[in-house]
């Protein structure tokens, strides 16, 4: 060993040393442990938010033409409705003119087995909160769609998990870690306002990169820190922020009924990220 070389060992020895004992129990290694776990339960809350926002309400074709004729809803599914999203081939013009009572007989007398396709579809009020599936119509022939919301957030996951080891490894994991704030801080208020469907699935699947970006480099920053005694049990309880967040999801849903305001509920706490940044 040079001279260089034990210099540069005996520098470094007071800074690892002061390392170990703030990984041994020290305030600031709580502090850490905390501000990593804060995000996983964003991860949770997000993660389960597809089943309280995209609930599929009971639905039925609309006939436009018996609603202006002031019939009911079930009045409308009970002379039209083949199933939830096709329609029996009747001159609805006419039965609007006679009346339901009169086409609830013409129906029982004149069966018919040819059906069509829905162009316009109700959906009823059977559940309490609303559902991104009424406002863009993810049934019937857009069932996968609704799907594909939650697909869409799972595969910014992998990609976010594919890609961040990589950027971490070129540019340092804070670097990675902030670019993973500033995606969730922007992608999950935002999904809460969007009109359009497929402005929606883009921002999912920002959300799920930023929490594989966000994630990994946290948990990488705690057990670093942690000594040997706490690695393991910060480890667990690291984890324990997931199913922690779904349940926090749960009472979010519970107390709002308009799914974009769930949503705008789940998201608006990750601004704290923000002076995670630091």
């Amino acid at each position: 060993m040079t001279k260089l070389d034990s210099y540069q060992v005996d520098q470094k020895e007071p800074l690892l040393n002061a390392l170990q004992k703030l990984g041994e129990g020290s305030k600031f290694l709580y502090l850490i442990f905390v501000l990593t776990t804060i995000p996983t339960l964003f991860n949770g809350m997000h993660s389960m938010a597809y089943i309280f926002i995209a609930e599929i309400p009971n639905h039925w074709c609309s006939i436009p033409i018996l609603t202006s004729a002031n019939w009911t809803d079930e009045q409308i599914r009970n002379i039209s409705s083949a199933s939830s999203c096709t329609q029996y081939d009747y001159d609805y013009e006419m039965l609007a003119k006679i009346g339901f009572e009169e086409a609830l007989k013409y129906k029982n007398k004149y069966r018919i087995s040819k059906t069509t396709e829905c162009n316009v579809r109700s959906f009823a009020r059977n559940t309490q909160s609303t559902s991104l599936v009424e406002d863009w119509d993810l049934v019937c022939d857009r069932m996968t769609d609704r799907s594909n919301t939650q697909m869409m957030f799972s595969l910014g996951k992998l990609l976010g998990s594919a890609s961040s080891g990589i950027i971490s490894d070129k540019f340092g994991r804070k670097f990675t870690y902030t670019i993973g704030i500033v995606m969730l801080i922007i992608s999950a208020p935002s999904s809460a306002i969007v009109p359009w469907f497929w402005c929606f699935m883009m921002l999912r699947l920002i959300n799920g990169m930023s929490h594989a970006a966000i994630l990994y480099p946290s948990f990488t920053f705690l057990t670093e820190i942690a000594s040997e005694k706490h690695r393991q049990w910060m480890g667990v309880a690291y984890n324990a922020g997931y199913p922690v967040g779904t349940a926090i999801m749960a009472c979010i849903a519970y107390g709002l009924h308009d799914w974009r305001y769930k949503q705008l509920a789940s998201a608006l706490p990750s601004l704290i990220m923000l002076l995670f940044i630091w």
